[in-house]
């Protein structure tokens, strides 16, 4: 097929609104038509790399970031310049996989990335968030709270952070600090029925039984199942 750049953007402007409204069968469908256009997109491959992680396709996800790093690499000058995105989504697909070692050398480079690029500094929150997740998963807890105040230092709005070292804390056997954390997440999320389930944990290890078993009613109210959900994803 005839390399036709200015038709691939169209698809990729089709496919970027059917991103937003979360219609990933859609997004993909056109970023894989743009990209038998114009196959030196590192932003379609990037993008339908995303698309594929939001549906859970984390193999298809990493082939595409895969593509997409290598094109920035040889495309200094490309349409989609921050291949510290591309890593720290890539390391995304790979926690999600289990492989928490890979994806920490992920965050690892799209934050050295950021040092260099000043347009790529707004994703850092996001990479250290993801290691800081990886390191919990390896019981690294100290690290991953470590990143976890490096990624709201960054991003004073990063609110999932506040979850995410909650469950590093509750891990580490620090359920004050824990409680503190979900605290800070139930103000923004004030309904998150994990951020509540969590705190109920938290409370519960400080000997506090009457705010525990509060926070445990108030989590199943909001969701019945939440109890073999929570224990299902962290263990916990």
């Amino acid at each position: 097929m005839r390399h036709r750049p200015y038709d691939a953007e169209a698809f990729i402007r089709r496919a970027e609104a059917h991103l937003r409204a979360h219609d990933y069968d859609q997004a993909i469908e056109d970023y894989g038509r743009s990209l038998e256009l114009d196959p030196t997109s590192a932003l379609a491959f990037n993008n339908r790399g995303y698309a594929h992680l939001r549906k859970g396709e984390y193999e298809k996800a990493i082939r595409d970031f895969d593509q997409a790093i290598k094109l920035n690499s040889n495309h200094a000058n490309s349409a989609f310049h921050n291949r510290a995105t591309a890593f720290t989504c890539r390391g995304d697909a790979c926690t999600e996989r289990g492989e928490f070692a890979r994806a920490i050398e992920d965050y690892d480079q799209a934050i050295r990335l950021d040092v260099d690029d000043p347009v790529a500094a707004t994703y850092n929150a996001s990479a250290l968030h993801g290691r800081g997740v990886a390191r919990t998963w390896l019981g690294e807890y100290e690290c991953a709270i470590h990143d976890f105040d490096d990624a709201m230092r960054f991003d004073s709005t990063f609110y999932e952070a506040f979850f995410s070292r909650g469950i590093a804390h509750l891990k580490a056997k620090q359920p004050i600090a824990a409680v503190a954390d979900f605290n800070a997440d139930l103000v923004h999320s004030p309904r998150d029925a994990f951020a509540l389930y969590g705190r109920s944990l938290a409370y519960r290890s400080t000997g506090d039984e009457i705010c525990g078993n509060a926070d445990i009613a108030a989590a199943i109210a909001l969701d019945a199942k939440i109890v073999g959900k929570f224990k299902k994803i962290f263990d916990l």
